[in-house]
């Protein structure tokens, strides 16, 4: 998790409980694990549940499916999400499919996520190590709706990390790790369109903000360190003289 994260919730008061993340899923002290053994062991705690609560998708289905179809005016050819709890990529496709079955709907997750290997038939599929953060899981939820995904596309660290830091550049959008996997995937529908007889029309969603990852994503330092700093970005984020 992210320093910035980190900060916030101890700005709130919070009581944070550290996980280690290179235990295995079925371990007890799991990331995924021990949250709600705490919520059960804490009196008048509540789980929302956001991996399985399908209340998820239905706040999509019902809110930001509906907007997305009203803003373009239903002429939509692919939704481009990332697969991370499943409620947007589930709820939104499920409604814009239900509105007009030819959309495409494609997914995002990391390499490592059990999520691509699972929507391609693998059994069983093995989960490994990735630094991006809000997409993908090492086990399979009950809140991904694989059946309203035409197409799924993983993602490296490298391939998200950079894209957002394009996205900044390029377009002013202060979008996350998660905002750069979804404009990744863009490109590769885009390189991948079929013949068409009018331009593509694609919407996605960048769901998180720069904010967060102003100590990680976008530090050149915490890239060089982990191998994932690009040379043609090397030096963008200095102040200038």
């Amino acid at each position: 998790i992210s320093q910035e994260k980190l900060n916030q919730l101890l700005a709130l008061g919070v009581v944070v409980h550290k996980a280690d993340t290179s235990l295995p899923p079925e371990h007890p002290d799991s990331y995924n694990n021990i949250t709600p053994r705490l919520a059960r062991e804490t009196p008048g705690c509540y789980f929302p549940d956001q991996h399985g609560n399908r209340e998820n998708n239905a706040a999509h289905y019902h809110g930001t499916g509906p907007e997305i179809w009203e803003q373009m005016e239903g002429r939509i050819d692919y939704l481009v999400a990332g697969a991370g709890t499943g409620g947007t990529i589930g709820g939104v496709g499920r409604f814009l499919k239900e509105k007009d079955p030819a959309i495409k709907v494609v997914a995002v997750d990391p390499v490592g996520s059990v999520f691509s290997p699972h929507f391609r038939g693998e059994q069983n599929p093995k989960a490994g190590p990735y630094a991006l953060e809000g997409l993908g899981d090492e086990f399979l939820i009950p809140t991904m709706e694989f059946e309203h995904i035409d197409e799924m596309y993983q993602v490296t660290d490298r391939q998200a990390f950079h894209h957002a830091r394009r996205l900044v550049r390029e377009e002013g959008i202060l979008g996350g790790g998660s905002s750069g996997a979804a404009l990744w995937a863009v490109l590769q529908v885009v390189e991948n369109l079929p013949p068409m007889d009018h331009p593509a029309r694609i919407v996605t969603v960048f769901p998180d903000g720069a904010g967060r990852y102003l100590s990680s994503i976008f530090n050149d330092a915490w890239l060089a360190e982990r191998g994932l700093l690009e040379e043609d970005e090397r030096g963008l984020l200095e102040p200038g003289e």
